[in-house]
């Protein structure tokens, strides 16, 4: 166990070395919902989630929430559009899907724009319905690998910080 902790510390401690630049958010950032317009019950329809950088910021982390109603749609999958290093991690529930995106090698960010996710539904019946992204932000620098480690590693066990 000690040398577990240990380790850790040396994780964060090299770690902190990288993270003196700024996590800031990007300031500009357009996001966009893709799909299709016309739909039948019984359709499967996949609706792409892309986000536009003017700034040209390295964005390697994007967060948010997909809502829709859940008694129009069956939420069957999510996945990521971005290779080489992009790791997704989302939480459904009935009606809504929180996902966290992060470019966990920092070597792959998004500069100007890309596609980010694809959600595919199945319609259960006719109506209208719609696809909406909440609280969706993105994250540049550096600092941003080590904030999600605390994040992922800090529900699990104690660090202390020195």
């Amino acid at each position: 166990m000690k040398r577990i902790r240990n380790a850790i510390l040396i994780l964060f401690a090299c770690l902190g070395a990288f993270s003196t630049f700024p996590a800031n958010a990007a300031s500009s950032l357009s996001v966009k919902l893709g799909g299709p317009s016309a739909v039948r019950s019984g359709d499967e329809i996949e609706i792409t989630l892309s986000i536009e950088n003017p700034d040209r910021e390295d964005i390697i982390a994007v967060n948010g929430t997909l809502k829709y109603d859940g008694a129009m749609l069956t939420l069957k999958e999510i996945s990521s559009d971005i290779a080489g290093g992009w790791k997704l991690t989302d939480n459904k529930s009935d009606g809504s899907v929180k996902f966290v995106m992060c470019d966990m090698t920092t070597e792959n960010p998004v500069k100007v724009k890309a596609d980010m996710l694809t959600a595919t539904f199945r319609v259960e019946k006719a109506g209208e319905f719609n696809v909406t992204a909440t609280d969706v932000s993105a994250s540049a620098g550096a600092g941003v690998f080590l904030q999600y480690l605390v994040q992922r590693l800090a529900p699990n066990m104690a660090v202390p910080f020195l």
